[in-house]
């Protein structure tokens, strides 16, 4: 949906904004990045949502307020990343990107209040917090040690080397902990701008992301994790440019001091066009979940046909997110899929709206099952969800992938 300035700042300033419950970082060692996906509740009832993003091995902290509805972030602070505004102006490593509705979130500011480092996530949350008028009633947990891997070679030395082989327009300085950051002419869609790190490792180098490519996409939407089709893109453009995907991280090893200059330049594509999948995003939680379904039907090689109109018998037309067929079952699947508990009743209303509308074709397919399969895996469903559609349909949740098969595929007597 269209968001306006007006809107937009009438959710910032509302101050009936709130989190409860602590809030922990998750991440695996050896990824240098940890992240968090927290709903936001207000008396607006808008469907906001945060996520938070801390990589230790780029020096970067990110927190962004993302509308479910608008489909993307609406105002985010980035720490240790360099920001270029449209008008071509560079903002600084700590800026503040806001709503602008012709720009949408590419403006972005030097905010004032933010006066703690990249490195004390916990002091900046309470400082972003208040900024954007949001109370939380519980605590965020530091994001913990995340290792690093230290280099014996002096890190004037390594830029000039680097340096040398690039053209002017990228620019080499020292990073924390360890080897050099190459601030790049580049930009993300947002206008950020991309930065590759030159490490040494043995003979050679390694040239990496630090996962701030896959990191930024995730920023980008509420959805807690990355589909089959997208992690398959990602995939491609690291085979086309010659990159190995690791950890989350776009990284190329073993890299000989020659080759340096073209590798940064590859691996800097790559985080342009891994950055630029966002636009494959944009139909949010309800397309990714649809996603995964749509494969696994074909693992499971259940024929099936996605998106199917159906009349009602009010004559009104109901689209069915996927009709399979079974040897000895018919199955109209209705998919309800949301990060907002805000939208719950929305869906679970449409769906036994539809269920009653389309009861007529059981009349004719006696083996026909209308099923309602919730993405369970994000944790907005409470028990009377189920129950609200229980009584229309066959309940399936899809973190139980094998009961949704039972129910489309179920065992002759």
């Amino acid at each position: 949906m269209p968001l306006s300035a007006d809107e937009y700042r009438a959710i910032i300033a509302d101050d009936t904004k709130r989190i409860v419950g602590d809030i922990t970082w998750e991440g695996k060692p050896p990824a240098h990045h940890r992240g968090f996906l927290v709903e936001v509740n207000s008396e607006s009832g808008h469907p906001l949502f945060i996520k938070g993003w801390y990589n230790a091995g780029s020096n970067k902290l990110s927190y962004a307020l993302i509308h479910q509805a608008v489909g993307r972030r609406i105002h985010g602070l980035d720490l240790g990343a360099e920001h270029i505004n449209p008008d071509g102006r560079p903002v600084g490593e700590k800026h503040k990107n806001y709503w602008y509705p012709p720009y949408r979130d590419k403006w972005a500011y030097v905010p004032d209040e933010i006066t703690e480092p990249w490195h004390r996530p916990v002091a900046v949350w309470a400082q972003f917090c208040a900024e954007i008028h949001l109370r939380h009633e519980g605590n965020l947990s530091e994001p913990g040690a995340v290792q690093g891997g230290g280099t014996d070679m002096n890190s004037n030395g390594l830029c000039s080397t680097v340096g040398r082989s690039l053209p002017p327009l990228f620019v080499c300085s020292e990073a924390e902990p360890e080897g050099v950051r190459v601030r790049t002419p580049m930009l993300y869609p947002d206008g950020g701008v991309v930065d590759v790190f030159v490490l040494p490792r043995g003979n050679g180098y390694d040239v990496t992301d630090f996962g701030d490519a896959l990191g930024w996409l995730w920023l980008q939407s509420v959805s807690p994790r990355r589909s089959a089709r997208q992690e398959a893109l990602a995939q491609d453009v690291c085979q086309t440019l010659r990159i190995e995907l690791f950890n989350d991280q776009l990284t190329m090893r073993g890299v000989t001091q020659d080759a340096l200059g073209e590798a940064v330049i590859r691996v800097a594509q790559a985080v342009v066009q891994v950055s630029d999948l966002w636009f494959t995003i944009r139909s949010q939680a309800l397309q990714t979940t649809a996603d995964e379904v749509e494969e696994w039907l074909n693992e499971k090689r259940i024929p099936f046909q996605r998106d199917v109109a159906k009349q009602g018998r009010s004559t009104r037309e109901w689209t069915v997110n996927f009709e399979t067929q079974t040897d000895n079952r018919t199955g109209l699947v209705f998919l309800l899929a949301t990060g907002s508990r805000g939208a719950v009743h929305r869906i679970t209303d449409h769906v036994v709206a539809g269920c009653v509308d389309l009861h007529h074709l059981k009349e004719s397919q006696s083996n026909l099952e209308f099923v309602s399969l919730f993405d369970d895996t994000v944790d907005v469903w409470r028990p009377e969800d189920f129950s609200q559609v229980d009584a229309f349909s066959r309940v399936a949740r899809w973190s139980a992938p094998d009961e949704f098969q039972a129910i489309l595929a179920p065992a002759r007597a």
